[in-house]
């Protein structure tokens, strides 16, 4: 009997002992008591973090680098916002990849080609004051930046080859220029947030002085002559959204360009709680295709097609604030493009009210910023199950590790996890820039979670409030189709 209650135990241990871990891959080092972990990462030494080694750590991802907001000459009281990637593919000696993060004082630029060793490139000032939103995309080889809340700022229009002019110095650039109201027909002063449909060359503007707040189409085909293409004003003040040349199953609108709306008011103008999906083909006749919501909802705000266009995921920043659910993705089936349908929703295994913010996807794969928590992986299975959405959470890292405080706005703003080399990008508001990457070999087989959960439960008390997620990492939570 002893000898099995040994074993058994043994079992219960291992895979909590495993996963209180950093997520450094077969590098890393065991967390302290309070959670915490001083992890070697890549190569066994410790992350070159400039100096700093604070107690980062996660499960299935492992961490190259961290850049501080300091050393990316950033102001002593800023705040980081929106964070993108691009692949320089012709620069001299080969494809480069850079981090673009955006400061509360302008945007800087990081080399993260060798991910354990990122280099700050320089920084393109704000073209007015500071502000706590700025946000960018990129189009061929420009940056394409805007800001709210700072004043007559429009849209910095940036070549991003000028990053090859980097010798050593950090460079503090110029825009090439600037859109703005006063500056052409149809400018913008303020905005919220942008898109770029890279197929089509255009710019969708979101929340700008113009339109209610609504879509604002920016033709960037000459990207340093960009001009007015329209705007629709119908459905009031839009959040975020993204463009696609349509492949889904509704085969009326293949091959046709489908807006994809987050927090896009209804048509009386009173609700601050739908998507919407636009044909934005014409964009001087763009037209509403359908529209709907989730129960409970506060403020939609972002999301982003599955590849084959058939479900759009969606963050709701709000709902959490204001008491009205847990963490949760909800799942919208665009499916038939004039009559979209809720199918329900995935709740984090934290089970905690911290706030979720931008979400993007690569193949199964959901990346999810939410916030406090930091990065979130999840991989998806049938998101039209008879019995919910199936989405389990493989992964995560956590950006933020001062607290797991819930209705904070603090921690991981976005990532960006496009490069083709598989590394992962995540800016976090208060921490800066990491340099990341999943590291799935490290993860258990679905089998072995059930023990992990055990051996939480048996009382190891290696965790603090956020590492109980361990213990939960596949428990979800699906509402009924509405």
């Amino acid at each position: 009997m002893r000898n099995i209650v040994l074993v058994v135990l043994i079992l219960f241990c291992l895979p909590a002992i495993a996963y209180s871990q950093c997520g450094c891959g077969s590098n890393s080092g065991p967390c302290g008591s309070n959670g915490g972990c001083n992890c070697g990462c890549g190569g066994g030494s410790a992350p070159p973090e400039f100096g700093s080694n604070l107690p980062f750590n996660g499960f299935g991802v492992k961490m190259h680098s961290r850049v501080p907001l300091s050393v990316m000459n950033a102001d002593p009281n800023t705040l980081g916002s929106a964070i993108w990637g691009w692949t320089d593919a012709t620069a001299p000696g080969g494809p480069r990849n850079y981090a673009l993060f955006g400061l509360n004082n302008g945007t800087s630029f990081v080399d993260v080609t060798n991910p354990a060793n990122p280099v700050y490139v320089g920084r393109l000032p704000s073209a007015t004051g500071t502000s706590v939103w700025r946000e960018l995309k990129t189009y061929q080889n420009y940056a394409y930046v805007i800001s709210d809340g700072n004043g007559n700022h429009g849209m910095q229009v940036f070549d991003l080859t000028n990053l090859r002019n980097y010798s050593g110095t950090p460079i503090t650039f110029s825009a090439n220029t600037r859109y703005f109201a006063g500056n052409n027909a149809g400018a913008f002063s303020n905005a919220h947030t942008i898109h770029i449909n890279e197929d089509t060359g255009y710019a969708y503007v979101f929340g700008t002085s113009t339109h209610s707040g609504g879509v604002h189409v920016v033709n960037i085909n000459n990207p340093l002559a960009p001009t007015f293409a329209g705007g629709y004003s119908a459905a009031g003040y839009v959040h975020d959204g993204q463009s696609v040349v349509y492949q889904g199953p509704d085969t009326r609108f293949t091959g046709q360009e489908i807006l994809f709306g987050a927090n896009s008011r209804s048509s009386a103008n009173v609700a601050d709680d739908m998507v919407q999906i636009l044909n934005v083909s014409n964009k001087s006749n763009i037209v509403q295709l359908g529209q709907t919501t989730h129960p409970n909802a506060r403020y939609t705000h972002q999301g982003w097609l599955t590849e084959d266009h058939r479900y759009f995921v969606v963050n709701d920043e709000l709902d959490e604030y204001y008491d009205q659910s847990v963490t949760k993705s909800h799942i919208y089936d665009v499916s038939n493009l004039t009559n979209p349908v809720y199918r329900g929703s995935f709740t984090f295994p934290n089970n905690s009210k911290v706030i979720d913010h931008n979400l993007f996807i690569k193949g199964d794969l959901i990346f999810a910023s939410n916030y406090v928590m930091g990065l979130r992986v999840l991989r998806m299975g049938d998101l039209g199950a008879p019995g919910g959405p199936e989405i389990e959470e493989i992964a995560w890292f956590d950006t933020y590790p001062a607290d797991d405080a819930e209705k904070s706005f603090n921690g991981l703003w976005g990532n960006y996890p496009f490069f083709d080399n598989g590394i992962i990008i995540a800016g976090d508001r208060q921490n800066g820039l990491f340099v990341l990457e999943l590291d799935l070999a490290a993860v258990p087989e679905p089998g072995t979670y059930a023990l992990i959960a055990t051996g939480a439960l048996a009382g190891l008390g290696f965790y603090r409030y956020r590492r109980k997620a361990a213990k939960k990492v596949l428990e979800q939570s699906v509402e009924e189709p509405a």
